[in-house]
């Protein structure tokens, strides 16, 4: 892997990432398994994220898939330090834990940190 080729990935227009993803969104990722590190980009502009700093749902997802793919090891626990949102100036380090047996995901877990830059709350109707 080259630490900065995701970060050099060319992206396409929005519209062009709404043409071959529609609502389930495009993830980038470049993977070292000697040093356990990743970098992903996620896109999902037709869920109204140009680009999102910090994904957990992907960080969890791609250590399935690490695991099904054979990068990560059969049986066993890996953890995987991912890389996101330097490109949109909110970068983020997940980590990543996977427990495999077998061959296969059995668990996937994720934590890190982040900067709040926006809170809200939700009234329940009566």
């Amino acid at each position: 892997m080259r630490a900065d080729a995701v970060a050099r990935a060319v992206v396409p227009a929005a519209s062009e990432l709404l043409e071959c993803a529609g609502r389930t969104g495009v993830v980038l990722v470049a993977f070292d398994a000697g040093a356990g590190r990743a970098h992903m980009r996620m896109f999902a502009p037709g869920e109204g994220v140009p680009e999102d700093p910090a994904t957990g749902s992907a960080a969890v997802a791609l250590g399935v898939w690490l695991v099904a793919r054979g990068l990560l090891p059969a049986d066993g626990a890996a953890e995987v330090t991912i890389d996101q949102g330097a490109e949109v100036g909110r970068p983020s380090t997940l980590e990543l834990a996977v427990q495999a047996e077998g061959g296969r995901a059995v668990e996937s877990s994720f934590g890190g940190r982040v900067v709040a830059v926006s809170s809200g709350t939700i009234a329940v109707p009566a």
